[in-house]
């Protein structure tokens, strides 16, 4: 990959990555996910473009080169953090971030974890879209996972789990349960989990209505 400025000065990336080869068959197509920020020193607000180039065995220059795109880096507003030691590592500790960006008409939440003793991001991963009238909750667990439940839809929350390293772990879907907005509740034992819901997924909800036959449905012929 290649990132430049605005002004086409290229980034020297700061780690030499190693992204390994890929067999791709005939009619087949392939998505990877690549983190920049982990390659490239992207911690100043500005206007980048990006490229990647992706060469055939035994080419050490030259090969397919993709489309160039335009992305900016903002700054977000930190809406939590907390600073913890790591169990059983002595002098490593990190910083829990949940960020709040506001572009156009979105708001958006983001999750980061940082090093304390370099200061750098170590991951930072994108939540999605949330409804801003309902406050995001957040709290760590005995395992120091990050846990964040907030409103994505007018009767539904998500719910993330966020690593001490950064990554993320896996979200969930709610709705309220009793009449009760969901909440995080941290447990005797140090975990946490999600009360006064009801897990929810979409996808089975869509396939259950698929299921229920309509009027029309019935057979010409009715026994009496």
């Amino acid at each position: 990959f290649t990132v430049k400025t605005s002004r086409g000065l290229p980034f020297t990336p700061v780690c030499r990555p190693a992204f390994g080869a890929v067999k791709i068959g005939f009619g087949e197509t392939m998505a990877k996910t690549i983190d920049l920020a982990q390659i490239f020193p992207l911690g100043e607000m500005g206007n980048f473009s990006v490229y990647g180039v992706v060469r055939l065995p035994g080419q050490t220059s030259d090969g397919f080169i993709s489309n160039r795109l335009i992305f900016n880096i903002n700054t977000s507003r930190p809406y939590w953090s907390q600073k913890v030691g790591l169990p059983g590592k002595p002098g490593q500790s990190r910083e829990f971030r949940v960020l709040n960006f506001t572009g156009g008409k979105k708001t958006m939440l983001y999750s980061q974890v940082v090093n304390l003793k370099t200061g750098a991001a170590m991951q930072t991963h994108s939540l999605g879209e949330y409804m801003s009238f309902s406050k995001p909750s957040v709290t760590l667990d005995n395992r120091q996972v990050m846990h964040v439940l907030y409103l994505i839809g007018p009767e539904t929350w998500s719910h993330a789990r966020v690593g001490p390293d950064g990554s993320l772990l896996g979200t969930k879907l709610h709705k309220s349960g009793g009449g009760l907005n969901p909440q995080l509740f941290t447990m005797r034992d140090g975990s946490v989990q999600v009360g006064n819901s009801i897990p929810y997924d979409p996808k089975a909800e869509a396939e259950a209505r698929g299921k229920v036959r309509k009027a029309s449905d019935r057979p010409a012929f009715i026994f009496q």
